[in-house]
Protein backbone atom coordinates (compact mmCIF):
# COMPACT_ATOMS: atom_id res chain seq x y z
CA UNK A 1 0.00 0.00 0.00
CA UNK A 2 2.98 2.36 0.03
CA UNK A 3 2.95 4.93 -3.24
CA UNK A 4 6.52 4.68 -4.95
CA UNK A 5 6.06 8.02 -6.81
CA UNK A 6 3.73 10.51 -8.59
CA UNK A 7 4.00 12.24 -11.49
CA UNK A 8 2.33 13.92 -14.50
CA UNK A 9 1.84 11.69 -17.61
CA UNK A 10 3.36 14.69 -19.42
CA UNK A 11 6.47 15.09 -17.34
CA UNK A 12 9.11 12.83 -16.07
CA UNK A 13 9.47 15.10 -12.89
CA UNK A 14 8.35 13.46 -9.78
CA UNK A 15 6.20 15.04 -6.96
CA UNK A 16 8.19 16.11 -4.08
CA UNK A 17 7.55 14.73 -0.55
CA UNK A 18 7.82 16.95 2.28
CA UNK A 19 5.76 16.23 5.61
CA UNK A 20 3.73 13.63 4.44
CA UNK A 21 2.22 15.61 1.43
CA UNK A 22 3.68 15.18 -2.07
CA UNK A 23 3.26 18.41 -3.96
CA UNK A 24 3.54 19.39 -7.38
CA UNK A 25 3.62 22.71 -9.66
CA UNK A 26 2.53 23.12 -12.97
CA UNK A 27 1.29 25.92 -15.10
CA UNK A 28 -1.84 27.21 -16.42
CA UNK A 29 -2.22 27.68 -20.36
CA UNK A 30 -2.90 31.17 -20.48
CA UNK A 31 -6.03 32.69 -20.78
CA UNK A 32 -7.84 29.81 -19.57
CA UNK A 33 -9.28 29.26 -15.66
CA UNK A 34 -9.02 25.12 -15.84
CA UNK A 35 -7.23 22.87 -17.09
CA UNK A 36 -6.63 18.77 -17.53
CA UNK A 37 -3.33 16.81 -15.87
CA UNK A 38 -3.29 13.30 -15.96
CA UNK A 39 -1.24 12.11 -13.27
CA UNK A 40 0.35 8.39 -12.42
CA UNK A 41 0.43 6.72 -9.17
CA UNK A 42 2.68 3.91 -9.32
CA UNK A 43 2.63 2.04 -5.73
CA UNK A 44 4.43 -0.80 -4.21
CA UNK A 45 1.55 -3.27 -5.04
CA UNK A 46 0.76 -4.21 -8.25
CA UNK A 47 -3.14 -5.02 -7.23
CA UNK A 48 -3.61 -2.32 -4.97
CA UNK A 49 -6.83 0.04 -5.82
CA UNK A 50 -6.21 4.03 -6.14
CA UNK A 51 -8.67 6.25 -5.03
CA UNK A 52 -8.02 9.80 -5.93
CA UNK A 53 -10.73 12.48 -3.64
CA UNK A 54 -10.27 16.56 -4.25
CA UNK A 55 -10.63 18.55 -1.26
CA UNK A 56 -12.57 21.71 -0.58
CA UNK A 57 -10.59 24.34 1.72
CA UNK A 58 -12.28 22.57 4.81
CA UNK A 59 -10.97 19.22 3.72
CA UNK A 60 -14.06 17.97 2.62
CA UNK A 61 -14.15 15.90 -0.25
CA UNK A 62 -16.07 16.95 -3.78
CA UNK A 63 -14.85 14.49 -5.81
CA UNK A 64 -13.64 10.93 -6.18
CA UNK A 65 -11.96 8.83 -9.01
CA UNK A 66 -10.79 5.79 -8.65
CA UNK A 67 -7.98 3.90 -10.45
CA UNK A 68 -8.88 0.21 -11.59
CA UNK A 69 -6.88 -2.44 -10.85
CA UNK A 70 -3.56 -2.55 -13.52
CA UNK A 71 -3.93 1.19 -14.42
CA UNK A 72 -2.29 4.14 -12.91
CA UNK A 73 -3.41 6.90 -14.94
CA UNK A 74 -6.54 9.32 -13.63
CA UNK A 75 -7.38 12.65 -14.96
CA UNK A 76 -7.93 15.56 -12.45
CA UNK A 77 -9.25 18.87 -13.24
CA UNK A 78 -7.57 21.96 -11.97
CA UNK A 79 -7.99 25.33 -10.81
CA UNK A 80 -5.26 27.78 -10.46
CA UNK A 81 -3.75 28.12 -6.88
CA UNK A 82 -3.22 24.56 -4.77
CA UNK A 83 -5.52 21.75 -5.81
CA UNK A 84 -5.66 19.72 -2.82
CA UNK A 85 -6.19 15.64 -2.86
CA UNK A 86 -6.24 12.64 -0.88
CA UNK A 87 -4.95 9.72 -1.86
CA UNK A 88 -6.26 5.94 -0.77
CA UNK A 89 -4.44 2.76 -1.75
CA UNK A 90 -6.02 -0.37 -0.75
CA UNK A 91 -4.29 -3.95 -0.93
CA UNK A 92 -6.42 -6.47 -3.05
CA UNK A 93 -6.15 -8.94 -0.03
CA UNK A 94 -7.97 -6.93 2.02
CA UNK A 95 -5.81 -8.11 5.01
CA UNK A 96 -3.47 -5.02 5.40
CA UNK A 97 -5.05 -1.73 6.49
CA UNK A 98 -5.56 0.91 3.60
CA UNK A 99 -2.71 3.82 3.44
CA UNK A 100 -4.07 7.59 3.30
CA UNK A 101 -2.31 10.21 1.33
CA UNK A 102 -2.13 14.09 1.05
CA UNK A 103 -1.64 15.66 -2.27
CA UNK A 104 -0.85 19.16 -3.36
CA UNK A 105 -0.70 20.53 -6.96
CA UNK A 106 -0.33 24.24 -7.28
CA UNK A 107 -1.18 26.09 -10.54
CA UNK A 108 0.32 29.11 -11.84
CA UNK A 109 -0.78 31.76 -13.56
CA UNK A 110 0.37 34.65 -15.43
CA UNK A 111 2.96 36.81 -13.10
CA UNK A 112 0.78 40.21 -11.83
CA UNK A 113 2.26 41.07 -8.63
CA UNK A 114 4.76 39.90 -5.93
CA UNK A 115 2.54 41.09 -3.13
CA UNK A 116 -1.26 39.24 -5.17
CA UNK A 117 0.79 36.08 -6.71
CA UNK A 118 0.64 32.76 -5.59
CA UNK A 119 3.46 31.08 -4.61
CA UNK A 120 2.97 28.99 -7.62
CA UNK A 121 2.76 31.65 -10.06
CA UNK A 122 6.00 32.93 -8.52
CA UNK A 123 8.27 29.97 -8.62
CA UNK A 124 7.08 29.24 -12.49
CA UNK A 125 7.85 32.98 -13.40
CA UNK A 126 11.40 32.78 -11.91
CA UNK A 127 12.00 29.21 -13.74
CA UNK A 128 11.56 30.68 -16.85
CA UNK A 129 12.84 33.57 -16.34
CA UNK A 130 9.64 36.26 -16.51
CA UNK A 131 10.45 38.41 -13.30
CA UNK A 132 9.55 41.96 -15.01
CA UNK A 133 6.52 42.14 -12.64
CA UNK A 134 8.64 41.70 -9.93
CA UNK A 135 10.96 44.25 -8.17
CA UNK A 136 13.76 44.12 -5.36
CA UNK A 137 12.25 45.52 -2.68
CA UNK A 138 8.79 44.41 -3.38
CA UNK A 139 6.90 43.08 -0.08
CA UNK A 140 4.20 40.25 0.30
CA UNK A 141 2.45 39.07 3.57
CA UNK A 142 2.71 36.08 4.79
CA UNK A 143 1.22 33.19 8.01
CA UNK A 144 3.36 31.34 9.51
CA UNK A 145 2.13 27.89 12.05
CA UNK A 146 3.38 27.65 15.02
CA UNK A 147 1.71 30.63 16.41
CA UNK A 148 4.47 32.72 14.96
CA UNK A 149 2.03 35.26 13.45
CA UNK A 150 1.65 37.72 10.25
CA UNK A 151 5.20 38.90 8.79
CA UNK A 152 6.43 40.64 5.70
CA UNK A 153 8.66 39.19 3.16
CA UNK A 154 11.19 40.93 0.91
CA UNK A 155 12.39 40.21 -2.42
CA UNK A 156 16.25 40.76 -1.34
CA UNK A 157 17.99 39.82 -5.01
CA UNK A 158 17.52 38.70 -8.21
CA UNK A 159 21.40 38.77 -9.30
CA UNK A 160 22.77 35.41 -10.19
CA UNK A 161 26.39 34.53 -8.70
CA UNK A 162 29.94 34.06 -10.05
CA UNK A 163 31.64 30.89 -9.96
CA UNK A 164 33.65 32.25 -7.05
CA UNK A 165 30.67 32.63 -4.97
CA UNK A 166 30.19 29.30 -3.60
CA UNK A 167 27.31 29.89 -0.81
CA UNK A 168 24.63 30.02 -3.28
CA UNK A 169 23.01 32.24 -0.43
CA UNK A 170 22.59 35.01 -2.43
CA UNK A 171 22.61 33.81 -5.92
CA UNK A 172 19.20 34.50 -8.32
CA UNK A 173 15.84 35.06 -6.41
CA UNK A 174 15.92 35.17 -2.94
CA UNK A 175 13.59 36.37 -0.16
CA UNK A 176 14.06 37.69 3.09
CA UNK A 177 12.34 38.71 5.87
CA UNK A 178 11.69 42.44 6.29
CA UNK A 179 11.04 42.21 9.64
CA UNK A 180 11.69 39.68 12.82
CA UNK A 181 10.15 36.55 14.00
CA UNK A 182 10.72 35.94 17.11
CA UNK A 183 13.62 36.82 19.61
CA UNK A 184 16.55 33.83 20.39
CA UNK A 185 19.45 33.64 21.87
CA UNK A 186 22.50 31.48 19.72
CA UNK A 187 22.76 29.34 22.87
CA UNK A 188 26.34 27.73 22.19
CA UNK A 189 27.64 26.44 25.10
CA UNK A 190 26.04 26.62 28.50
CA UNK A 191 29.46 29.55 29.62
CA UNK A 192 28.31 33.20 30.07
CA UNK A 193 29.74 34.28 27.08
CA UNK A 194 28.83 30.80 25.10
CA UNK A 195 30.60 29.76 21.86
CA UNK A 196 30.93 30.11 18.19
CA UNK A 197 32.84 27.38 17.74
CA UNK A 198 31.61 24.76 15.06
CA UNK A 199 30.24 28.35 13.56
CA UNK A 200 26.31 28.64 12.63
CA UNK A 201 25.53 25.16 11.85
CA UNK A 202 27.31 23.79 15.26
CA UNK A 203 24.91 25.99 17.40
CA UNK A 204 23.11 24.19 19.75
CA UNK A 205 19.65 26.69 19.24
CA UNK A 206 20.24 28.95 16.56
CA UNK A 207 20.48 26.68 13.53
CA UNK A 208 17.56 23.90 14.68
CA UNK A 209 15.41 26.83 15.44
CA UNK A 210 15.90 28.51 11.84
CA UNK A 211 15.52 24.72 9.72
CA UNK A 212 13.38 22.81 11.79
CA UNK A 213 10.81 25.43 13.28
CA UNK A 214 10.61 28.39 10.88
CA UNK A 215 10.66 25.98 8.33
CA UNK A 216 8.04 23.67 9.38
CA UNK A 217 6.06 27.03 9.85
CA UNK A 218 5.81 27.98 6.31
CA UNK A 219 2.97 27.16 4.80
CA UNK A 220 3.09 24.04 2.40
CA UNK A 221 2.70 26.40 -0.92
CA UNK A 222 5.79 27.98 -0.22
CA UNK A 223 7.71 25.04 1.09
CA UNK A 224 6.94 23.19 -2.14
CA UNK A 225 8.74 25.69 -4.46
CA UNK A 226 11.55 26.36 -2.34
CA UNK A 227 15.00 25.54 -3.40
CA UNK A 228 17.99 23.66 -2.03
CA UNK A 229 20.80 25.77 -1.25
CA UNK A 230 24.55 25.58 -0.88
CA UNK A 231 25.09 28.08 2.64
CA UNK A 232 28.83 28.71 3.74
CA UNK A 233 29.12 30.24 7.09
CA UNK A 234 32.53 31.79 8.78
CA UNK A 235 34.47 30.57 11.46
CA UNK A 236 35.92 32.09 14.64
CA UNK A 237 38.77 31.76 15.83
CA UNK A 238 38.83 28.16 17.05
CA UNK A 239 38.43 26.44 13.88
CA UNK A 240 37.88 22.90 15.30
CA UNK A 241 34.42 21.56 13.97
CA UNK A 242 32.80 19.34 16.34
CA UNK A 243 30.01 18.57 14.71
CA UNK A 244 32.23 16.73 11.43
CA UNK A 245 30.67 18.64 9.00
CA UNK A 246 31.93 19.44 5.85
CA UNK A 247 34.79 22.62 5.24
CA UNK A 248 36.07 24.88 2.87
CA UNK A 249 39.68 25.13 2.43
CA UNK A 250 39.42 28.16 4.50
CA UNK A 251 37.77 26.00 7.65
CA UNK A 252 34.79 27.48 6.38
CA UNK A 253 31.26 25.23 7.35
CA UNK A 254 29.36 24.44 4.37
CA UNK A 255 25.62 23.16 4.58
CA UNK A 256 24.07 21.52 1.53
CA UNK A 257 20.46 21.69 0.74
CA UNK A 258 19.03 24.13 2.90
CA UNK A 259 15.70 25.47 2.76
CA UNK A 260 16.11 28.58 4.72
CA UNK A 261 19.06 30.23 6.41
CA UNK A 262 20.18 33.15 8.40
CA UNK A 263 22.05 36.08 6.43
CA UNK A 264 25.83 36.96 6.39
CA UNK A 265 27.58 39.87 7.37
CA UNK A 266 28.46 40.11 3.71
CA UNK A 267 25.22 39.93 2.18
CA UNK A 268 24.27 42.84 4.15
CA UNK A 269 27.14 44.79 4.67
CA UNK A 270 29.22 44.30 1.16
CA UNK A 271 32.00 45.28 2.97
CA UNK A 272 34.44 42.52 2.83
CA UNK A 273 35.20 42.24 6.62
CA UNK A 274 38.17 41.30 8.02
CA UNK A 275 36.74 38.88 10.59
CA UNK A 276 34.17 37.28 7.86
CA UNK A 277 36.48 33.95 7.30
CA UNK A 278 33.17 33.72 4.18
CA UNK A 279 33.14 37.03 2.92
CA UNK A 280 34.73 36.13 -0.38
CA UNK A 281 32.29 33.02 -0.53
CA UNK A 282 29.07 35.41 -0.88
CA UNK A 283 28.20 38.68 -2.06
CA UNK A 284 25.61 41.80 -1.03
CA UNK A 285 22.51 41.40 -1.77
CA UNK A 286 20.75 43.74 -4.73
CA UNK A 287 18.61 45.07 -1.67
CA UNK A 288 21.62 46.45 0.43
CA UNK A 289 23.86 47.15 -2.96
CA UNK A 290 21.22 49.73 -3.91
CA UNK A 291 19.86 50.56 0.01
CA UNK A 292 23.63 50.78 1.61
CA UNK A 293 22.29 52.82 4.59
CA UNK A 294 21.57 52.10 7.95
CA UNK A 295 17.83 52.70 7.82
CA UNK A 296 17.61 50.03 5.20
CA UNK A 297 19.04 47.75 7.56
CA UNK A 298 16.54 48.29 10.40
CA UNK A 299 14.14 45.78 11.28
CA UNK A 300 11.12 45.45 13.53
CA UNK A 301 9.99 43.19 16.35
CA UNK A 302 6.72 43.63 17.73
CA UNK A 303 6.50 46.91 16.54
CA UNK A 304 9.96 48.21 17.77
CA UNK A 305 13.12 48.35 16.24
CA UNK A 306 15.09 45.13 17.17
CA UNK A 307 18.68 43.91 16.81
CA UNK A 308 18.96 40.95 14.73
CA UNK A 309 21.33 37.86 14.35
CA UNK A 310 23.14 36.89 11.15
CA UNK A 311 25.50 33.33 10.56
CA UNK A 312 28.19 34.99 10.92
CA UNK A 313 30.74 33.95 13.07
CA UNK A 314 33.72 36.62 14.38
CA UNK A 315 36.96 35.27 13.61
CA UNK A 316 38.71 37.25 16.65
CA UNK A 317 36.76 35.74 19.22
CA UNK A 318 35.84 32.18 20.04
CA UNK A 319 32.42 33.51 21.49
CA UNK A 320 30.59 36.00 19.27
CA UNK A 321 28.59 36.09 16.18
CA UNK A 322 27.67 38.88 14.21
CA UNK A 323 24.08 40.86 14.49
CA UNK A 324 22.29 44.20 12.96
CA UNK A 325 21.77 46.76 16.00
CA UNK A 326 18.44 47.91 16.15
CA UNK A 327 19.84 51.31 14.71
CA UNK A 328 21.00 48.97 11.38
CA UNK A 329 24.37 49.10 12.83
CA UNK A 330 27.22 46.40 12.35
CA UNK A 331 27.56 44.43 15.60
CA UNK A 332 30.29 42.32 15.82
CA UNK A 333 30.42 42.09 19.90
CA UNK A 334 27.44 40.09 20.95
CA UNK A 335 27.65 37.20 23.26
CA UNK A 336 25.67 34.20 21.88
CA UNK A 337 24.03 33.42 25.16
CA UNK A 338 23.33 36.41 26.50
CA UNK A 339 21.52 38.09 24.51
CA UNK A 340 18.46 36.94 22.89
CA UNK A 341 18.18 39.13 18.98
CA UNK A 342 15.85 38.79 16.26
CA UNK A 343 15.70 35.91 13.68
CA UNK A 344 15.18 36.93 10.10
CA UNK A 345 16.09 34.65 8.00
CA UNK A 346 16.03 34.48 3.72
CA UNK A 347 15.33 31.66 1.08
CA UNK A 348 15.19 31.05 -2.67
CA UNK A 349 12.67 29.90 -4.83
CA UNK A 350 12.44 28.88 -8.25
Amino acid sequence: TNISSISFTDSEDNFTLDNGVYSGVTVMPEGETTMTKTIVVDTENDNATVTVEKLTAKGEAVEDKGIKRLSTQVELILTKGTNNFRITVTPEDRNTSPKVYNLSIAVAGEPESFASDDWATIAASVRNNNTSKYKVGDTKSITLGNDLGTHTLRIANKTTCTIAQTSETACGFVIEFADIISSQVFSNGTSNNGTNVGGYPGTKVMYSYVTETVYNALPSDLKAVLLNTTVVSSHGSDTSNPNNSEIDANNNFITRNQKIYLLDQQEVFGDNNQYNTAASTTRQLDYYSVNNTNDARIKQYLGNNFAWWLRTARSNFDTLFYAISNSGTNNGGSFPNNNSFGVSPAFRIG
